[in-house]
Order: C-alpha cells, then structure tokens, then sequence
C-alpha cells in the first residue's frame, strides 16, 4: 500500500501539468460531459470484433462498425500465451500490462461498467472524457506489449533452428492481418465554396 500511493502520487506530480488545463476548464468554464454523453460514446462488444484490416473484414468483421479496437489474432494469440504461461503474473512489467489492459477495456465500456458512474461522480478528470471507448486502445497496446512476453515465453520452449522460421511466419501473419491498403484517396479538386467562403 506505501509503494501504491508512492507510486500514485509520483504520476500524479508527473501529470499535473497536463491535468491542471483540464481542471481549470472544468472549474472556471463548467466544462462536463454528461452521463447520456459518456453512454453514447461507451464501447459495445462490436467494437472489439470491428477492425480496419482488409483481410478481418473479408472474413467477419465488415459486418461490425464502430471503434476498430480488434488488436488482431496473432498479437491476441501471444498475449495468450503470455498469460498462460504466468509470464503475465509473474514478471512486474508483464502484470503492468495486463492490469493497463484489464482496466482500459472495463473502462471503455463506460457506464455499462457496474461503479463507472460512481467513479465519474468522483473523479472530475472524467467528467472532460467524451468518448470512454478510446480507454480500448489501452487494451489494444497492452496486448501489443504481453505479445512480446508470449513471443519471449514460445522462444524459451522452442529448439534454437526453429526460432527463425517461426519469428518470419508471426511477422508475415501479423503484418497480412493487420494490411489495410488499399486505401481509397479523392483526388484534391480545391476547397468547397462553402468552405472557402469560411
């Protein structure tokens, strides 16, 4: 519990510089968003199954819309492993992630996350967060970073002259998964009038 509140009051020096702006809005301009606004912009399971990947929404994931907060299979799969393992329990900056991971997602969820309200209530930094789904992308860059671990975690257990060949099929796998290209441009044809006259 020390080390905690060390730990908290330590980010909490680091941050201030960037949280006062947001307090003195809040105080001085009233700024809030509003609970119906935080339940707008809360995540749904669909976001985590939308992704921008041409490959996902070939095979499933077209029929999903919102915030692309799929973190794609083979970085799912190595998160996995690290969690199976206990990679992800035993090491320190594992658990780090995996608690970054774990909170980010419960709080994208918003006020379908049982106390969110409660904790809105009592921590007016929230009350300036519009959109509690981007809290997801924690979730996405903790698996990016336990997927490490598991990487780490399958080298330990696998012969030394299968390591390679493997490490080229994860990357070819993870880089086909996540190809978003084609990506459709317009043509530039000049500013709108309605645009211009602003």
């Amino acid at each position: 519990a020390p080390m905690a509140l060390l730990a908290a009051g330590m980010a909490g020096l680091a941050l201030l510089p960037f949280l006062l702006p947001y307090w003195r809005v809040y105080a001085d301009q009233g700024l809030s968003r509003s609970l119906v606004d935080v339940e707008m912009y809360s995540a749904s399971i669909a976001d985590y199954l939308t992704t921008p990947g041409r490959l996902h929404a070939w095979l499933w994931s077209s029929r999903f819309s919102g915030t692309a907060l799929f973190p794609g299979v083979v970085g799912f799969g190595l998160a996995v492993v690290a969690v199976a393992t206990g990679v992800a329990l035993r090491d320190g900056r594992a658990r780090m992630c995996l608690a970054m991971g774990v909170v980010g997602v419960a709080l994208s969820f918003g006020i379908k996350l049982p106390g969110y309200a409660a904790l809105w209530e009592a921590l007016p930094l929230l009350h300036a967060i519009r959109a509690p789904v981007r809290f997801g992308y924690l979730g996405v860059v903790a698996v990016a970073m336990l997927a490490g671990f598991g990487a780490v975690a399958i080298r330990r257990r696998v012969a030394p002259q299968a390591w390679p060949p493997l490490v080229a099929l994860l990357m070819t796998m993870a880089a086909i998964e996540t190809m978003a290209a084609p990506i459709g441009l317009s043509r530039f044809e000049g500013v709108p009038a309605i645009y211009a006259t602003l």
